[in-house]
C-alpha cells in the first residue's frame, strides 16, 4: 500500500470513525492570515473550512500556473505553528472527502509584525507550495514528503507532494490551505518530525545490601544534570519505600541517580546521555554505615580560588542531607582537601581546605542539620588521593571533600 494511502486509512478510519468525531468549525477570521489558527500539537482536525477567503483577500491577481502562489484565494484556512524539533519536517493534508482538491502555501515567518501584510503585497516567497491537481490514486492527499523532489509545484498535473523541509526548533511557519471548490468537507493536518518523538528508555533499578545481597528499601531521586555548573540540577523523580523501581527517562539527557536508606551510605551514579538510548538495568549496592569509614562527596565544586560553592554542587550536598535525615543519630566530620603536589603543606593550604569544608558545614546547618552532629577540618595537601596527579581528573580527585563517620 502506498504510504500516503496508509496514512489516510489510519487517519480517516475507513471514512467513518474520524467522521464520527467532533468536527472543528473555524471562524471566519481563521480564513485570514492575521486570524491563523495556532497549532499546539502535530495533529489538527478534522476541520470544516469556511466558504470564501475571509475578510481579507491576501492572495489574488496572480498568473495561472505560478509555482509560488495561488492564482487567488478561494476557500481558505490559515494555520500557524512552531517547529517542535530541529529535524526534517513532513506534512500530510488529508481531505475528508477524497474529491476535494486542496492546495497549500507554507511560509517561514521572519519575525516581523507586518508579515501578513508582506504576504499580501507579494513580498514573501513561500518555503514550499503545491497546487497540483487532485489525483484519484492519491485520494485527496497533499503535503510534504521525503520522496518528493521539487519544492514548488504549480497548478495542473503533478505530484501532490512537495519536498520535505529541514527546520530548527522554534522556527515559526504560516500555512494556508485552499480548496478550489465550495462546499468541501474539510481536512486534517498531520505534521511529522523525522526521528521524533524519540523512544523513551526504561531504567530498571534494584537496591541491595552490598554484603548480604538482600533487597533494601530506599529513597530514590533522579536528577537532570545541567551542563552549566552555575545552574542547579532539576529533580525528575523522587520516590521511596521500595527496593525495585522502573523509571522512564528521555534520551539525550545526562542524569544522576541517587539512593538513600537508613543505616547505609548513600549511592550515587551518573548516567551519560550516550547510555540513555536503550533500557538500562542498574543495581545499587549500599554499604552499611560504620564508624571510621570515609565517603568522598562527588561533584563538589568551588569557584576558582574561592570557598564559594558552585550550584552544580547542590545535588551532592542534598544527597548528604538526605543521608543525614535518614540516619538521625549519625555524626560526621567534614574534611577539606586541596591539590598541591610537590609542595610542602602550608598554613595557606590548610586555610583554603578548611574554608571549603566550612562551606559544606554551613550549608548543612542552613538546611536544618543539627550543628552538634557536625565538625569540620581542613587537611591541606596531606591526604591527596594522587600525590603525583597525571591528569586533570586526578587533580580534581585531590581537590575534594570527604565525610568521616565519627559516631552512630
Amino acid at each position: 500500500m502506498n504510504k500516503h494511502l496508509l496514512i489516510l486509512t489510519l487517519a480517516l478510519c475507513c471514512g467513518t470513525a474520524c467522521l464520527a468525531q467532533k468536527m472543528y468549525f473555524p471562524q471566519e477570521k481563521n480564513a485570514d492570515c492575521n486570524g491563523a489558527i495556532l497549532m499546539t500539537d502535530s495533529v489538527f482536525g478534522p476541520t470544516v473550512p469556511p466558504e470564501g477567503h475571509g475578510q481579507s483577500l491576501e492572495i489574488q491577481k496572480n498568473k495561472m500556473r505560478d509555482m509560488f502562489t495561488f492564482e487567488r484565494e478561494h476557500n481558505t484556512l490559515w494555520y500557524s505553528f512552531e517547529a517542535m524539533y530541529s529535524t526534517e519536517l513532513t506534512l500530510d493534508i488529508i481531505a475528508i472527502d477524497s474529491v476535494d482538491d486542496f492546495d497549500f502555501l507554507l511560509f517561514k515567518h521572519d519575525g516581523s509584525e507586518d508579515f501578513c501584510d508582506k504576504i499580501k503585497r507579494g513580498e514573501i516567497k513561500p518555503a514550499r507550495t503545491n497546487m497540483a491537481k487532485n489525483r484519484s490514486d492519491q485520494k485527496g492527499l497533499t503535503g510534504l514528503s521525503t520522496d518528493a523532489e521539487v519544492e514548488y509545484m504549480p497548478s495542473g498535473p503533478g505530484n501532490p507532494y512537495s519536498k520535505s523541509i529541514f527546520v530548527q526548533q522554534g522556527d515559526k511557519f504560516l500555512l494556508v490551505v485552499d480548496n478550489y471548490s465550495k462546499g468541501g468537507k474539510g481536512h486534517m493536518l498531520h505534521v511529522h518530525y523525522a526521528g521524533y518523538p524519540k523512544p523513551k528508555a526504561i531504567l530498571k533499578l534494584t537496591v541491595i545490601d552490598k554484603v548480604t545481597r538482600k533487597p533494601v528499601k530506599s529513597a530514590v531521586e533522579v536528577l537532570i544534570v545541567n551542563d552549566d555548573q552555575n545552574i542547579k540540577d532539576e529533580v525528575l523523580h523522587s520516590v521511596s519505600d521500595s527496593s525495585k523501581y522502573k523509571i522512564v527517562l528521555d534520551p539525550g539527557i545526562n542524569y544522576d541517580i541517587n539512593c538513600n536508606a537508613k543505616g547505609y551510605f548513600f549511592f550515587s551514579r551518573h548516567l551519560n546521555e550516550d547510555k540513555v538510548k536503550n533500557d538500562i538495568k542498574m543495581v545499587a549496592k549500599l554499604t552499611k554505615v560504620v564508624v571510621g569509614e570515609k565517603l568522598t562527596l562527588q561533584n563538589i565544586n568551588f569557584h576558582e580560588n574561592s570557598s564559594k560553592l558552585l550550584n552544580s554542587s547542590i545535588a551532592s550536598l542534598d544527597n548528604l542531607i538526605s543521608f543525614m535525615e535518614h540516619n538521625k543519630t549519625v555524626t560526621i566530620e567534614v574534611q577539606g582537601h586541596v591539590n598541591a603536589p610537590n609542595r610542602k603543606n602550608s598554613k595557606e593550604m590548610n586555610e583554603v581546605s578548611e574554608l571549603r569544608a566550612k562551606s559544606v558545614h554551613l550549608y548543612l546547618i542552613k538546611r536544618n542539620i543539627q550543628e552538634a552532629r557536625l565538625v569540620y577540618k581542613g587537611y591541606g595537601n596531606k591526604e591527596m588521593t594522587y600525590p603525583q596527579p597525571a591528569n586533570a581528573t586526578q587533580e580534581l580527585a585531590n581537590r575534594r571533600v570527604d565525610i568521616l563517620i565519627t559516631g552512630l
